[in-house]
């Protein structure tokens, strides 16, 4: 399986995790209400203590399903956030996306390793002591440094990810890989 596949299975796949997640926390959440009730309603003293320690239990379960799910569902909108930052900067300076997020550098820093770990950035790692985000794949040049063999000027054009929705710039005629999550770009 390529890298690039990765990173859109990657972000697919907790995608629908999440989702599920919070679908199956709401679905437990709102049927141990009516289950719970049914049990306090009991003559039996044993069984209210029994529903009573079932529902916070199972509350509790659906509760954290249900956070998880909001977790997963913001990280990904982040990560799609970061990627058009970086596109439309330029520049892969963690305080410029904390400053354009409104969140602070240690908090990004934190996401992004997240996302590195999980598999949405490819290639990707931080540099701590210059605070950025470094791909491994991306040379960052000037238009008019590069320059083939023959001296002609290699003419680019700017491509959208159909993976990611991040501008890249490529040689024209020529296919690459998106440098954020790493798809096919024609």
């Amino acid at each position: 399986m390529r890298t690039n596949e990765n990173s859109k299975s990657a972000i697919m796949k907790n995608t629908i995790i999440g989702k599920f997640a919070s679908v199956i926390g709401w679905i437990i959440t709102l049927f141990t209400l009516p289950i719970t009730i049914v049990g306090i309603a009991s003559p039996n003293e044993e069984g209210k203590v029994l529903a009573l320690v079932f529902f916070f239990i199972i509350l509790g379960i659906g509760i954290w399903l249900i956070t998880f799910g909001v977790k997963t569902k913001r990280i990904i909108k982040r990560f799609k956030q970061y990627v058009s930052i970086i596109d439309g900067q330029g520049d892969n300076s963690i305080e410029n996306i904390a400053s354009a997020t409104a969140h602070s550098i240690d908090f990004v820093m934190r996401d992004i390793d997240i996302m590195i770990k999980k598999k949405y950035f490819i290639d990707a790692s931080i540099d701590f002591a210059s605070k950025e985000l470094v791909f491994k794949n991306r040379v960052v040049q000037s238009d008019s440094e590069v320059k083939p063999v023959d001296s002609k000027p290699l003419e680019y054009v700017k491509v959208n990810c159909q993976g990611c929705g991040a501008t890249n710039k490529i040689v024209k005629g020529k296919g690459g890989d998106c440098e954020f999550c790493g798809s096919p770009l024609v």
